[in-house]
């Protein structure tokens, strides 16, 4: 989903983890967890998914309450196994 379609679905809740990927910035990434959190269910568990793998990058998305984060390319066996956790 872009933020748009997510912003406008109104069966969101119904999915068990939201995975944010392709973002163009670190900003779009950190804008996007406050939205999620702020508007939907705060317990949702969020995965980042980013070409961006600077320390300073991965933590600001884990202080931005991403439940995890992923540096692409990654594996897919191991891109299951970290979302089948939540």
């Amino acid at each position: 989903f872009t933020g748009e379609v997510l912003a406008s679905s109104s069966s969101f809740h119904t999915y068990r983890i939201v995975q944010i990927s392709g973002a163009s910035s670190a900003r779009r990434v950190l804008d996007l967890l406050t939205w999620l959190r702020g508007t939907w269910n705060s317990s949702m568990p969020v995965m980042v998914l980013s070409e961006r793998s600077g320390a300073r990058d991965v933590a600001r998305a884990l202080d931005g309450v991403a439940n995890d984060y992923v540096i692409k390319p990654f594996r897919s066996l191991e891109l299951h196994a970290r979302a089948y956790r939540f």
